[in-house]
């Protein structure tokens, strides 16, 4: 059965090397690991599976979909709030309003202080179809993104929304997985309008 090291590598636009030492391993395992030919410790496969925010079937070619699903009977969790608007501030100082709402999470997702992440609700089907309208997302707070991390993002102190983020020397652009909606690209002095507020960790959806 074939991994998925190889496709969400690329997509992430990784190089080996980069990878193995994010697992912190030799590039020549690694490229081993991507061939099959050898077998990838657990505790690899829970940090690229992290890193790729993806399940661990999916990394492993067991699943079809790369969607992290809530066990709740099985799970030991912790309950996080649903923000209903993200307004001011970077990373950790970034301020939140909250509708009242909370969901639980898988606590091993959780990590270090609990003030660090919040929860953020998909509005509308331009991520679609990874993200669904309706969705929930675990976002964990960051005032920075590697390429092609899916991120909270206000543009202008507006409320923020769920985007794939790419930067280049001269522009930031906010891609939409729906291929219906066109991506947005700024350059110059409007670079400065974006603003990273959470990076994506989990995908919560009701089924």
């Amino acid at each position: 059965m074939n991994n998925n090291l190889k496709k969400l590598r690329i997509e992430k636009g990784k190089s080996q090397e980069q990878i193995a030492r994010i697992a912190n391993v030799s590039q020549s395992n690694y490229s081993k690991y991507e061939l099959n030919k050898t077998q990838m410790p657990y505790n690899i496969i829970e940090k690229l599976a992290d890193y790729y925010n993806v399940s661990i079937d999916f990394l492993l070619g067991k699943a079809e979909t790369p969607h992290r699903t809530l066990q709740p009977e099985t799970e030991e969790v912790v309950f996080m709030p649903v923000i209903a608007k993200i307004t001011a501030g970077f990373g950790r100082n970034t301020e939140i309003e909250y509708n009242g709402d909370k969901l639980p999470i898988p606590k091993y997702m959780v990590k270090g202080d609990l003030e660090d992440y919040f929860i953020l609700q998909v509005q509308g089907d331009s991520m679609y179809p990874n993200y669904l309208d309706g969705d929930n997302v675990l976002m964990q707070k960051a005032d920075f993104a590697d390429n092609n991390q899916i991120v909270a993002v206000s543009i202008d102190g507006e409320e923020a929304t769920l985007k794939k983020i790419e930067y280049t020397a001269e522009a930031v652009k906010l891609i939409p997985l729906n291929p219906n909606y066109p991506p947005r690209t700024f350059t110059g002095e409007s670079m400065n309008s974006v603003r990273v507020v959470g990076i994506s960790k989990y995908l919560i959806r009701r089924t």
